[in-house]
């Protein structure tokens, strides 16, 4: 926990877990917020030692791993999803997710009479990078052999994918579909970039929603299973032996 003394901290905050917060000097947190593990409120590096890090309104939500950099205001009662860059001001009462992180939706107003409200209204979509994680750490090893082929970053394929969720309770079927619709220029991998847009687009579409079990992923339940299974604060289930030659 790193908090500079010169910060300006409202009443009511709530750090879920105090590992890996930081707060800058300049930084201003309004009441009733709530920061879960690893929360950075920083500077730029662009603004000098002048008035550089972020002003947060009242009843903001930030998730885990989230930065929010520069001197920009996070609107009162908007939500921060887990592992968002922040680096724009981001208007009350909406969602915000991704690197860098950009609207994905609305969040619900907020209710001073009964206790904060931490859900997102379009979780699936702030949770695309728990999901790319948990891809990467159940295939860590032919994830960097096909990074090493393509002499590219860490990309996956419809194999890795598949190992990565249908322990999870998602059919192979399931997969492929899902694969087909993130795999968007047909190469047979996925870099995190196309994983990050193509998620987000689909958790978009999809969530609040009526099921749709005619469209090439599903309907939003699926998404949803997928999301919900992938506990950040849980670690991920022993990998599987790789049959040779995949």
């Amino acid at each position: 926990l790193d908090i500079h003394p010169a910060a300006r901290l409202g009443a009511g905050l709530m750090l879920d877990h105090g590992t890996g917060v930081v707060i800058g000097e300049t930084a201003v947190v309004g009441p009733n917020c709530s920061f879960l593990h690893g929360v950075t409120l920083g500077g730029t590096g662009k603004d000098g030692n002048s008035d550089r890090h972020p002003k947060i309104g009242p009843g903001v939500l930030i998730g885990a791993g989230a930065s929010v950099l520069g001197n920009i205001v996070i609107g009162e009662g908007a939500k921060i999803g887990c592992g968002a860059v922040v680096v724009k001001p981001i208007p009350p009462f909406t969602t915000a997710a991704g690197i860098p992180a950009k609207i994905v939706g609305k969040a619900k107003p907020v209710d001073h009479t009964k206790a904060p409200d931490h859900s997102l209204v379009n979780d699936c979509s702030a949770k695309w990078l728990c999901v790319w994680k948990h891809v990467l750490e159940q295939n860590m090893s032919s994830v960097k052999r096909e990074a090493q082929v393509n002499g590219t970053g860490a990309v996956v394929t419809c194999y890795n994918l598949q190992r990565a969720l249908t322990p999870l309770g998602v059919t192979e079927a399931e997969c492929q579909a899902i694969f087909s619709k993130l795999d968007r220029n047909a190469d047979g991998v996925i870099t995190e970039q196309d994983f990050q847009e193509t998620w987000q687009e689909a958790a978009q579409n999809y969530t609040n929603r009526a099921c749709d079990k005619g469209t090439s992923l599903g309907c939003c339940e699926l998404l949803k299973k997928i999301c919900n299974a992938i506990r950040e604060d849980q670690p991920p289930a022993p990998p599987t032996h790789e049959p040779t030659g995949q």
